[in-house]
């Protein structure tokens, strides 16, 4: 494994899905969503600011990150999906419940991205100097606690719009 590269496709993945969860803030017109989505968003730019910094740290070529894109399609159609939707609603005059509820459901989806987080930190031991060992897993424990709770954000959001969609 190339932790390295590992780090800085992350990175990269974090800041595409903070892009996106700064448009749907836009797209939303109930304020505490507006809210949530901007603070995701606003975790997400700080996690791929942090992974990327451990990225450079350990070091990168740009072909090692490219072999990742094969490994997450996955994943970058999925971004790719929710990008699409988030135009849709974007571009219409009222939100379709039904577009926004399958939205926030491939953002749950999204928010279980940790795959390289988790293999990061079982590799930890292998990376550097015991003390950077040691930074490292705390920041990507940091991380992955705060996905589980986009996930639960995302979770209630969703629930609130489905009920309202009900009435």
């Amino acid at each position: 494994m190339k932790a390295g590269a590992v780090l800085a496709f992350n990175s990269l993945l974090e800041k595409r899905i903070a892009e996106l969860y700064r448009r749907l803030s836009d797209v939303v017109k109930d304020s505490t969503a507006k809210v949530i989505f901007r603070f995701i968003g606003a975790d997400s730019m700080k996690h791929s600011e942090v992974l990327k910094a451990l990225a450079e740290e350990l070091g990168y070529s740009d072909t090692e990150l490219n072999e990742f894109v094969g490994e997450y399609r996955d994943e970058l159609v999925l971004l790719d999906q929710i990008g699409e939707s988030i135009t849709n609603m974007a571009n219409s005059d009222d939100i379709d419940i039904k577009i926004l509820l399958e939205t926030l459901m491939m953002l749950e989806r999204v928010e279980h991205h940790t795959r390289g987080v988790e293999e990061l930190l079982r590799e930890c031991g292998r990376l550097g100097d015991e003390t950077f060992n040691k930074v490292c897993r705390a920041l990507l424990s940091s991380i992955r606690d705060d996905e589980v709770r986009h996930f639960e954000l995302v979770r209630l959001i969703r629930i609130f719009y489905r009920e309202m969609g009900e009435e």
